[in-house]
């Protein structure tokens, strides 16, 4: 699977491709409108996935996932997959409390990607946190911590659409 951005304005979608449209957040307006995700290969999906980028104050709640999961030891949003039957905002609050017990509020979705192995689409929510008390779950999160985007970049084993949604949201 191939990612194209777009600065402004439509992106036209090619045969066989998939255009996504995120919505800006509530703070700030991002560059890039428009995600265009071409599907060189014809290969199929395996699954949705959901991402909470949940921010306090100016530090985002970053995960290492434990080293026997998919993408294991690399630091990341929290996230996991939506399940059948599932909303997304339902997704992001069962995801939240599984993986670090606190409970969150969902507020907007906020970017689309595909996942670092390309085989997932990736929907980014942000969400508002209403407890602050982290309690790890240790078969999926080794470490938990509030960063700041400075921070985060310094993070080793980062999942490169951390760094591409911060720069998509001028955070950077």
């Amino acid at each position: 699977m191939e990612v194209a951005y777009a600065a402004s304005g439509p992106v036209r979608p090619s045969a066989g491709s998939v255009s996504i449209s995120p919505p800006f957040d509530s703070l700030r307006r991002w560059d890039l409108i428009m995600i265009h995700v071409m599907n060189s290969t014809n290969e199929t999906l395996k699954g949705h996935g959901i991402v909470a980028v949940i921010r306090r104050k100016d530090c985002y709640l970053m995960i290492r996932r434990a080293e026997e999961i998919r993408a294991g030891g690399m630091w990341c949003f929290v996230g996991g997959a939506i399940e059948d039957g599932e909303t997304q905002e339902q997704a992001l609050v069962r995801e939240v409390r599984e993986e670090v017990g606190i409970s969150v509020r969902p507020i907007c979705k906020a970017w689309e990607c595909p996942s670092i192995h390309r085989d997932w689409l990736l929907h980014l929510w942000e969400a508002e946190p209403l407890s602050f008390e982290i309690t790890m779950n240790p078969r999926e999160v080794a470490d938990a911590k509030w960063l700041t985007p400075q921070e985060i970049l310094l993070l080793p084993r980062l999942i490169p659409s951390v760094i591409d949604f911060f720069k998509a949201k001028s955070l950077l």
